[in-house]
């Protein structure tokens, strides 16, 4: 190959290179400025408690649990969330799902528990903080025993268990024990036996006072 073609050639091959390097430079261009998404990130659901005592006083220092359904929260069992009360009485769980929450607030040293109001009455709303003021109540201990497993008499049988008119214990077995926190107070018992009586149930009915952070214990029949 003559000089004048050699020449040339390494022209051409030259004008070829750059070509190629302004190719890349301009696809780096493209990439550097592609649109980049800006769009902010969704805001978390949060559960937001403040627990006040009867007074109105914040609670320090009370455990607060969320369970997903009433089931869960029956038998404090699969907790959802926990945490603690500040000195403030506030206590927050950030990421929640948007659903309903049975929930207990409690503090032990003090005796005080949220008896009045357990569950949020509808869905939490999503991406926003959810506020909910709770009353702390003091509570004392009821525990009944259904004795008549050594009644004099040799009957056994289950007893139906009312508080203030209300059913608590359907079928109280003989010999067994069943306990309830309840708010500080008066209150009636009921004891109606279902069976195991020859010709009449020993139903009774007892006057109690449950005072704060005390067990009222009381043995039927």
């Amino acid at each position: 190959m003559r000089p004048k073609q050699l020449i040339k050639k390494a022209k051409s091959m030259k004008k070829n290179v750059k070509s190629i390097i302004a190719l890349i430079c301009v696809g780096f261009a493209l990439m550097s400025c592609s649109k980049t998404d800006t769009t902010p990130a969704a805001a978390p659901t949060v559960m937001a408690l403040h627990c006040v005592d009867g007074s109105g006083n914040p609670v320090q220092g009370a455990s607060v649990t969320l369970y997903n359904n009433s089931t869960d929260w029956l038998n404090t069992a699969n907790a959802a969330y926990t945490g603690t009360t500040d000195a403030n009485g506030n206590v927050s769980f950030s990421g929640v799902s948007s659903q309903v929450y049975y929930f207990w607030c409690l503090n032990a040293t003090s005796c005080l528990a949220n008896l009045s109001a357990q569950v949020t009455q509808s869905a939490l709303t999503a991406n926003v903080t959810n506020n909910f003021t709770v009353v702390l109540t003091a509570y004392g201990k009821l525990s009944v025993t259904n004795t008549s497993a050594s009644d004099p008499t040799g009957y056994t049988g289950p007893y139906e268990i009312k508080v203030n008119g209300n059913v608590w214990q359907n079928s109280l077995a003989a010999g067994a024990n069943a306990t309830e926190l309840l708010p500080v107070g008066n209150i009636t018992v009921e004891a109606i036996q279902l069976s195991g009586y020859t010709f009449s149930a020993t139903d009774s009915t007892y006057s109690l006072t449950i005072s704060q952070c005390n067990v009222t214990q009381k043995n039927i029949p």
